[in-house]
């Protein structure tokens, strides 16, 4: 798990500090985004492997965000929940 980097993406900052505090207690490496625009430059630097996104978010929702971030990469399975 030391080696699984998660991005999570939320205009509020206690809701992406309280999972990165919980997911780092389990061993995750987290970084935080708190729009879906900083979200998509974060996966354009360093793509992560899982993205824990708001929908409603300012200048650009999580679902416009997802289509840009999974536009050039092929998943074989992709759930939202």
């Amino acid at each position: 798990m030391a080696d699984t980097r998660i991005l999570l993406v939320d205009d509020e900052k206690e809701v992406t500090a309280l999972l990165a505090k919980r997911l780092v207690r389990r061993g995750y490496q987290c970084d935080t985004a708190a729009d879906g625009l900083q979200a998509v430059e974060a996966m354009r630097e360093q793509p992560f492997p899982i993205v824990v996104m708001d929908v409603k978010m300012p200048n650009m929702d999580g679902i416009a965000a997802l289509k840009i971030i999974v536009e050039p990469v092929s998943y074989t399975h992709l759930r939202a929940h």
